[in-house]
């Protein structure tokens, strides 16, 4: 009877710390499950990322529209320097993730870093990952004169001066993104041949797989490295943080109808609903809000395509003379 009445007592005790603990652990997995409940369309689509995550309505957001036109040039925006991009990959994991299909490089794989490029810090490769259509008519984040492309990849890199990703993710430079525009050709691109090869394995939202054949970075990036295009913006995903130097190469990467429809094939899968193709996953333009995009020279030194402002102020000093 005194051990029923202690352990009554006991309980009655315990109960508000009991509750507390089971709340908080509630609310972590909430959460947790909030930070990745969003998508891109519907009620957690792109309209409603600022209301869902605030960074998401800052004042200097990805991806937007390039107007050549518009741009300025950059004298400074010398070529990159790159450091192992061309030892190939040989650890390296593919992965669906439910938003994209992300590659990235093993324990076994030495660092992969940017360095130059009008930047002023060294940057290390995170991983690499694609957006895509429905068609082949869109599927990229960044536009070029209004004109979209069907495939869109993105080079991570983290600034070296910033130990986590958390860190760099509060820092304007803590992360610099390459993006590469493909557009449609008749033949296959071979270079993306080891990642193709391996979407029927990752065909469903969370599954992973190592990637058998070893490629090299250097293998997808565009035949012109120069010129490219150069901004500041975020991630185009949530939390969409306002941290990314952004490098939009001007020259195209080629890539064939049947690749395309590959990566058209992918799962995703919303909850309680049946699986289904994983395609339109680009984050529609944002406004620039008074920044400037700037263009490197042409890799042989010629200058590219003056713009309207810098030919309106070239006018109007010939009329002065």
């Amino acid at each position: 009877m005194l051990r029923t009445v202690l352990l009554c007592s006991l309980l009655l005790v315990l109960q508000p710390y009991a509750s507390f603990g089971f709340d908080f652990l509630e609310r972590g997995r909430r959460d947790a499950k909030d930070h990745h409940n969003w998508n891109y369309e519907d009620k957690t689509g792109p309209d409603h990322w600022p209301k869902m995550f605030k960074k998401c309505g800052g004042a200097r957001q990805s991806p937007i529209n390039i107007i050549n036109s518009e741009v300025d040039l950059n004298d400074e925006l010398d070529a990159f320097e790159f450091d192992n991009y061309d030892d190939p990959l040989v650890d390296a994991r593919i992965e669906n993730n439910g938003h994209t299909i992300q590659v990235s490089p093993g324990s076994k794989d030495p660092p992969r870093t940017i360095d130059e490029g009008g930047m002023d810090d060294q940057y290390q490769f995170l991983q690499l990952h694609f957006h895509w259509g429905s068609d082949s008519k869109k599927g990229s984040e960044h536009l070029i004169d209004g004109s979209s492309f069907p495939l869109e990849m993105h080079f991570v890199h983290i600034n070296k001066n910033y130990k986590t990703k958390e860190k760099a993710l509060q820092k304007e430079d803590g992360l610099a993104v390459l993006a590469v525009l493909f557009k449609l050709d008749d033949e296959d691109n071979p270079a993306l041949t080891p990642i193709i090869d391996k979407l029927d394995d990752v065909r469903q939202e969370g599954s992973k797989a190592d990637l058998d054949d070893a490629f090299t970075l250097e293998s997808l990036l565009p035949d012109d490295l120069m010129p490219y295009y150069r901004y500041k913006g975020s991630l185009t995903t949530p939390p969409c943080s306002e941290a990314v130097t952004w490098t939009v190469f001007k020259d195209f990467v080629p890539i064939s109808e049947k690749q395309l429809q590959l990566f058209r094939n992918v799962k995703e899968e919303d909850e309680g609903e049946p699986a289904e193709s994983l395609v339109d996953n680009f984050r529609p333009v944002q406004e620039l809000h008074g920044r400037v995009v700037e263009i490197s020279r042409d890799s042989d030194n010629a200058a590219p395509s003056l713009s309207s402002s810098t030919l309106m102020v070239l006018t109007a000093f010939a009329l002065f003379l």
